[in-house]
């Protein structure tokens, strides 16, 4: 494949920060303040267009202008008009193909960082005084002020009625410029976000970082699909190709993500210095443009380095790519349309109850077909510290379950559980680890409620007994089983099913193991947070109100019918993602949900209780933003509703944010740490920067989180 070839180049005195592309002209913005305009038709190789004081090139160019419009931080231009972020608080439009003032837009009360060129009609400015003014184009008078964000607005977007900012307070927001209200927030950055890219249907959203991160968003429901982590120092730029991202950083790469999952393409070492600029202009470059200088936009990629100060221009070997691109459509085709035909059928099932219910469950997946779980030893246990058992649920069915000794008392009396017999116990009331649990006052409980698919042996869920036990590895006993319809417990999993099976492995643990709920800690993951809710809320509401140690939920959601809007089993398969983008026939097939699991009202009601009554309570919500199965974004959710039942008259979402801002611990490439307290509890969030949706439950924050539980309830517990 040939070389791309430069057909101008420009040099500058000082670096280039910013390129905008006009149906006419390119405008460089450069630090120093001058802005050079070159007309498409310019062949020159200039050697110094900051010089324009004398010299033969001088005379002999008239394709270039150099406008004075003082210090400046943004461009974007529309037709031949560009408007200009200024130092001084003001916007300024100018005509390039006069070099004349138009407009000076007023009203800002601090400088100008971002500005955005939708429509002739329309200029949008953000600034360091935190505000978005709307403005007429055409009058020059302001139109809109959105307020919300806490630190200067560095980026702006723009699509249909749908506004997107970023700021310097880590934050994105998408706004409804039809309500004037933000319909998103999306947090969870490490720096101030710059930077904003929408793929080319408009479902997805990218946001560039001071660090270098990016992260790639739906626009339906805010949720986070990923971050993409490579650059070194900021995202100085994103582009959409296709179902491609590409990004350019100040640590001098340009990277290609996979718009879909986030995940690495292909890493470009193009120039020395740092990217500042890419070739794409105001409004986004996929746009329809008229070519420029006989090359259409595909064929144009400009980039700027701050150590040579060079704008350079390429033209790329688009012929052969079309070729390519066409062959691979022509096949690719007859896939998409099969795939299309397999998720209309997967639509029609999943209005059917029994498929419903497998996909929802996923019981029949149980990942440890070839292990059994009467010998707990396969899974890296020591001999009878697992007491595998039934317990009887209150309709009838049997549920199987495991006790986990903690490892310290294992070793206090490991002779004697050592001559026990080992595997699955009928009578475990009549065993050594039974005893060991219902005969002493300083122990506790960990009743364990898992996720869906699997066993009481899948995946990380043994690393996860151990190290809800690790804190206090004397005291602490874990309880776990699996509900109806999973591994060796019969019966088909419903929400109605699943509540009766955990209110009976509770029953069974204040009643026949003894244990008062002041030494239970309730502990839910993914679709057990839901039943971990379930069962805290009935308690709490009942007469007489009865309360547990605490309740930490890990990964959970919101609601059934927000889960699977936003839900990837297995973090690659979608199941009503592709549906949402229909409101209408989302709305239908919402309506045929079996099951709701309304964690949301759930957790609202269950923190009304503990308030009313004055009973103290502790609530953790752990989430990682790369959980890839459940978007983190499900929990920001479920906290807003924790506080909100706190606060007389509640409290919006976005003012709890503000909040957020304001309180919140910002822990590094660890993640953010937020605690609400009242007279009675405390609401603490956890978003952890990494963790998967499994890989977590293994994690030390979950020893810490049981720790912290346990001993804010009992101070002298250890």
């Amino acid at each position: 494949m040939p070389n791309p070839r430069a057909t101008f180049l420009v040099n500058f005195d000082t670096a280039v920060q910013d390129l905008c592309i006009t149906e006419n002209y390119i405008a460089a913005q450069t630090v120093g303040g001058t802005l050079a305009v070159l007309n498409s038709e310019c062949q020159h190789q200039h050697k110094s267009l900051a010089d324009s004081g004398s010299g033969a090139e001088t005379e002999e160019c008239t394709h270039r202008r150099l406008l004075e419009v003082g210090k400046n931080w943004a461009i974007a231009g529309y037709r031949d008009i560009l408007a200009v972020a200024c130092d001084d608080g003001t916007v300024c439009l100018w005509d390039l193909s006069t070099g004349s003032k138009l407009h000076t837009l007023t009203g800002h009360t601090d400088s100008v960082f971002s500005v955005y060129f939708p429509s002739p009609s329309t200029v949008i400015s953000g600034s360091a005084d935190n505000c978005i003014r709307i403005w007429d184009a055409h009058s020059g008078q302001c139109q809109l002020v959105l307020r919300g964000h806490t630190g200067t607005v560095y980026g702006l977007l723009m699509h249909d009625n749908l506004l997107v900012s970023g700021s310097a307070d880590n934050a994105a927001r998408i706004w409804d410029l039809t309500t004037h209200q933000p319909l998103h927030v999306l947090g969870g950055h490490p720096s101030y976000v710059t930077k904003l890219e929408f793929n080319e249907d408009y479902t997805l959203l990218a946001t560039g970082s001071g660090g270098g991160i990016i992260k790639i968003w739906r626009v339906t429901d805010g949720s986070c699909v990923a971050t993409c982590e490579g650059h070194q120092k900021m995202a100085t730029q994103l582009t959409s190709r296709g179902d491609k991202l590409v990004s350019c950083g100040a640590d001098g790469t340009i990277r290609v993500w996979n718009w879909y999952d986030g995940s690495p393409v292909s890493n470009l070492e193009a120039h020395a210095g740092a990217k500042w600029a890419n070739h794409s202009s105001q409004p986004n470059p996929k746009h329809q443009h008229p070519p420029f200088n006989g090359f259409t936009y595909t064929d144009i990629a400009s980039s700027c380095d701050t150590d040579s100060s060079t704008l350079r221009s390429y033209r790329s070997p688009c012929i052969m790519a079309n070729s390519i691109a066409l062959l691979f459509f022509k096949y690719a085709s007859v896939s998409v349309a099969v795939l299309v035909g397999l998720y209309a059928i997967l639509l029609g099932l999943l209005t059917t109850a029994s498929f419903q219910s497998n996909v929802v469950y996923l019981h029949r997946i149980q990942m440890t077909w070839f292990k059994d779980l009467d010998v707990p030893e396969i899974f890296g246990f020591l001999h009878n510290q697992v007491t595998p058992f039934s317990i009887k649920s209150s309709d009838g069915g049997l549920l199987y379950a495991w006790h986990i000794l903690p490892v310290e008392l294992y070793r206090k009396y490991e002779d004697d559980l050592i001559a026990e017999p080992s595997g699955f116990v009928s009578d475990f009331e009549s065993r050594v680890a039974f005893n060991l649990l219902r005969d002493d006052p300083n122990a506790r409980l960990i009743l364990h409620f898992h996720g869906a698919a699997g066993t009481v042996g899948s995946g990380y869920r043994t690393p996860n007994y151990r190290a809800l036990s690790a804190g206090s590895p004397g005291k602490i006993h874990v309880l776990t089983f699996d509900y109806r319809g999973y591994g060796r417990s019969k019966g088909t999993p419903s929400e109605r099913g699943l509540i009766i099976d955990a209110l009976s492995v509770v029953d069974w643990a204040t009643k026949v193991a003894g244990i008062p709920p002041s030494r239970i800690l309730i502990f839910g993951q993914s679709l057990g947070t839901a039943v971990s809710l379930a069962v805290s809320e009935h308690f709490a509401v009942q007469d007489p109100p009865v309360f547990f140690a605490g309740t930490i939920l890990v990964a959970p959601f919101v609601d059934a019918g927000t889960l699977v809007a936003t839900y990837w089993i297995a973090g690659s398969i979608p199941l009503l993602s592709p549906v949402a983008k229909f409101p209408p026939l989302f709305r239908y097939l919402r309506t045929l949900l079996r099951d709701k699991w309304l964690s949301k009202d759930r957790i609202a009601s269950y923190i009304k209780a503990n308030e009313a009554n004055g009973q103290k309570y502790r609530m953790t919500i752990i989430h990682a933003e790369d959980d890839y199965d459940i978007p983190w974004h499900h929990s920001q959710f479920l906290f807003w509703h924790a506080v909100n039942a706190t606060v007389p008259g509640g409290i919006t979402y976005e003012d709890l944010e503000l909040k957020k801002a304001e309180s919140k611990m910002n822990l590094g490439s660890t993640g953010t740490l937020m605690e609400w307290r009242t007279e009675n509890g405390l609401i603490r969030e956890e978003i952890l920067k990494y963790g998967l949706h499994d890989v977590i439950m293994e994690n030390p924050v979950i020893t810490l989180a049981v720790m912290r539980t346990l001993t804010g309830v009992d101070p002298t517990f250890s």
